[in-house]
């Protein structure tokens, strides 16, 4: 019979040393471990976000640096494209002249015609005693002539030009 007494004792002592899982402990325990579980987890999400803050950071700071660069270079490219501009429109000058006075009044055919007055002549081209124009740079040029022929008459004009190679 004491045998007995001590199985129920100890199988008494040992259920109720051992709170059952639904107990108010149990529950608070299990709460306490998913608020720990928790924190951990966000930590480890704050320490992400401020590794990749400070990823985002660096990349936002190298964009910039980047877009400064790129808009030192556009300004830079500006000013040697207008500085460029600016040299070809100084090389680039306007010619012309105008002449009248027609030396032979009854040319021959082949023969040069030749003003002899001459009005103005931006970059002294044209030789009003020779009837010739030389073109002082290599380009496109131009020529207008107004002729006044009587009407019993008629004139073929030809204008040519030499090529000099060595200008």
């Amino acid at each position: 019979m004491n045998s007995c007494i001590y199985f129920i004792l100890i199988s008494f002592w040992t259920f109720c040393s051992s709170e059952p899982e639904c107990s108010k402990f149990h529950y608070e325990e299990r709460t306490l471990e998913k608020i720990i579980k928790t924190e951990f987890i966000i930590e480890r999400l704050k320490s992400e976000l401020s590794e990749r803050d400070g990823i985002t950071k660096a990349a936002m700071e190298k964009n910039q640096e980047d877009l400064e660069k790129i808009k030192n270079d556009l300004v830079d490219f500006e000013e040697r494209h207008e500085k460029e501009c600016k040299e070809k429109t100084e090389k680039a000058s306007a010619v012309a002249f105008r002449a009248s006075n027609l030396k032979n009044l009854n040319p021959s055919t082949g023969e040069t015609l030749i003003f002899t007055t001459t009005h103005f002549d931006k970059n002294a081209g044209y030789d009003n005693r020779t009837g010739i124009y030389t073109a002082a740079t290599r380009g496109l040029y131009l020529f207008t002539c107004q002729l006044c022929v009587h009407p019993d008459k008629r004139v073929l004009i030809n204008f040519s030009a030499r090529s000099n190679d060595s200008k």
